[in-house]
């Protein structure tokens, strides 16, 4: 057995969003690589704003899934849109985390993995860490906050946006090493704060291939978006535009999120989209692997930002429809994966749907090939795993 890790984080499995999947593959290929893993995290409550009902009423719960020992602490959670309320949110963990410091005295490591959002928890998390326990800390960086708060309306540049950079920078200093999801966020990180970071994307840990030699038939085309359901995403929008019933083009959307319900009214109204609501990873998997293309899409561009579903499609083998700006886009035109649209561009989406349509098997095959390429070799999880591990040793 090799060195423990901690890693805190505020999302986990049995929590279904980008980060609790990247954590959940990060620490079982860790465990598959000899290391004692420790998971420090908060009762599971996304995306719905609520524990989920068999961790409520607890203060503390002990765990161990599939060899990982989860210690799960109390938090308040929330979805509300005042900003004090979700402060408040941030501050339960935060306060959690002091709690069970005597814990964390035992639970020793080699290095500790912080999750870099919300903001505050990280920055209690970094602090714990470096300065009482006297340990490295390795950050992770999946959004750009509170840049993207920003972007995304969350925030003005205000008082509160001042205290929240003031933080951004304090993570970024204590920290001992860095590991981002985007190439643009390298380059912020580098140029504003001149931090050198390691690229880890949040690549699949698993081995499904599309198999559509004889299954693809573009007389029956099937189209599905997988994830969080929100306003940052503008599915119900596009729904909204899109006609799927006159294109003779199926629509599944799996996910949740506060547009689920308008989603799901409008579904309602037409054949062709086909509302599944949140599924689990597993039988999500085994349903979307016999989809003809997948759809990614960001209402807005939001810096540093790559939608690691992109990520999970090359995996699958599944052509792309990314509807948003900057580098996913960049990425899929450059290998020739699928199609870019920006944002509320539903007219060319509309001309990209009929395009496809007319697609031939042997186009089709060729983008497959190509993606079966780039998940073999460019975008192997097992390959980066070890640049990880290698990132890691440096400390």
């Amino acid at each position: 057995m090799k060195n423990s890790i901690n890693i805190f984080t505020n999302y986990f499995p049995p929590e279904k969003c980008a980060a609790a999947n990247r954590m959940n593959n990060l620490a079982i290929a860790l465990l598959d690589r000899n290391y004692k893993i420790n998971i420090i995290t908060s009762m599971p409550n996304y995306p719905y704003g609520k524990v989920f009902k068999e961790y409520r009423k607890r203060i503390y719960k002990y765990e161990n899934m599939n060899n990982l020992n989860i210690y799960r602490l109390w938090i308040y959670p929330s979805n509300s849109k005042n900003i004090f309320i979700r402060l408040f949110s941030m501050f339960s963990f935060s306060l959690s985390l002091f709690f069970f410091l005597p814990n964390l005295f035992f639970l020793k490591g080699k290095y500790n993995l912080i999750q870099g959002h919300p903001l505050i928890s990280t920055f209690v998390s970094i602090v714990i860490c470096k300065k009482i326990l006297r340990r490295k800390v390795i950050l992770n960086i999946s959004d750009i906050w509170p840049l993207s708060g920003l972007e995304l309306g969350y925030f003005k540049k205000n008082y509160m946006y001042k205290i929240l950079k003031f933080i951004e920078k304090k993570n970024y200093n204590l920290s001992d090493k860095i590991i981002v999801q985007s190439e643009e966020t390298k380059i912020y990180l580098n140029d504003k704060f001149d931090k050198e970071s390691f690229l880890y994307m949040n690549l699949p840990n698993h081995s499904f291939k599309k198999n559509i030699v004889d299954k693809y038939d573009n007389n029956s085309i099937k189209i599905f978006y997988a994830g969080l359901l929100g306003h940052a995403q503008g599915i119900a929008k596009l729904c909204r535009a899109i006609n799927f019933d006159s294109l003779d083009i199926e629509f599944h959307i799996f996910g949740d999120g506060g547009e689920a319900k308008e989603i799901k009214k409008i579904s309602n109204k037409t054949n062709n989209i086909i509302f599944h609501g949140m599924t689990d990873q597993k039988d999500l998997l085994k349903k979307i692997i016999d989809f003809d293309y997948g759809l990614v899409a960001l209402a807005s561009k939001i810096y540093g930002a790559f939608p690691s579903k992109i990520y999970d499609l090359i995996n699958l083998s599944i052509p792309i429809l990314y509807v948003g700006e900057g580098a996913p886009g960049d990425m899929i035109k450059k290998y020739n994966i699928g199609w870019t649209i920006n944002s509320n561009d539903y007219v060319k989406l509309n001309k990209i749907f009929k395009e496809i349509k007319n697609l031939s098997k042997e186009e089709y095959l060729k983008i497959v090939e190509k993606m079966n390429d780039l998940s073999d070799n460019k975008y192997c999880f097992n390959k980066q795993i070890i640049d990880f591990e290698n990132f890691c040793n440096e400390l």
